[in-house]
């Protein structure tokens, strides 16, 4: 069972902060009675996609032919991830996308 995830920007450290993983872990432990302990067994660090302005991309790339990317949602992946997938259908199949995606351009980055 998962709990949480946090994000913590430090470049390419992959090192897990320890006291957050305690507090994670002992904040949780309040809502399970107390004969079920919290153990943890296995840690996990990796890098988010984080873009300089904090808005995903989903875009296709006017350099290269056939090629979108739907990256950049940083700690919303998983809450993005139903809609992202459902602009990049429509960006495939060459369907106008439900909302305005200018915003969200990988042009935005491109000089």
């Amino acid at each position: 069972m998962r709990f949480a995830g946090t994000l913590e920007l430090s470049g390419l450290d992959y090192s897990v902060n320890e006291k957050r993983l305690n507090a994670i872990r002992d904040s949780s432990s309040k809502y399970f009675v107390q004969r079920f302990p919290l153990i943890v067994e296995e840690k996990w660090s990796g890098l988010r996609p984080c873009t300089p302005d904090g808005l995903p991309i989903i875009s296709s790339v006017p350099t290269v032919k056939n090629l979108i990317v739907a990256s950049g949602h940083a700690m919303l992946g998983i809450s993005l991830g139903p809609i992202t997938g459902k602009l990049v259908a429509q960006l495939v199949c060459h369907e106008p996308p439900d909302i305005d995606l200018s915003s969200l351009s990988i042009g935005r980055f491109l000089p």
